[in-house]
């Protein structure tokens, strides 16, 4: 991201010492605010499409970037299959299942993680008083439904 704004201000820069546009002040005033625009809309788009790899548990949620979502922004947590699991034997020795987790402002974070994870999510998810659908138990230490 550092390079595509390095690159925009350069281009932005570059175009302001052509001969053609020295010449014209407006121009040069209407470039410098447009470029900006762009920057800090690339900036905002880029930093909300990034996806989430890692959370902690503790009184919020706090992602790698060191973000924290307090419980009072979080609406839902489902836990439901693997999605890769349906098309791909999965090689970990631990069965896993897919966390979302629905905040207030219709963002979703998408985890991959173990049945002891999603367990420690539930509990924690109840603990804060946030509504868990499990409707297939993966939370329940590893054991679906079918199998209890």
């Amino acid at each position: 991201m550092a390079f595509l704004f390095c690159g925009l201000w350069g281009l932005a820069g570059g175009l302001m010492c052509t001969p053609f546009i020295a010449y014209q002040p407006l121009l040069c005033l209407a470039i410098t605010p447009a470029a900006l625009l762009v920057s800090c809309l690339v900036a905002r788009a880029t930093l909300t499409v990034l996806p989430v790899l890692r959370l902690e548990l503790g009184d919020g949620l706090e992602n790698e970037r060191g973000h924290t979502y307090p419980p009072s922004e979080v609406e839902l947590i489902e836990l439901g299959p693997d999605p890769v699991e349906d098309y791909v034997e999965s090689s970990l020795p631990v069965p896993c299942c897919q966390a979302t987790i629905e905040l207030e402002s219709g963002r979703r974070i998408r985890l991959i993680v173990s049945a002891t994870d999603a367990a420690r999510l539930r509990d924690w998810a109840v603990e804060k008083g946030i509504a868990v659908n499990d409707p297939d138990g993966y939370s329940t230490h590893g054991l679906r439904n079918e199998q209890i």
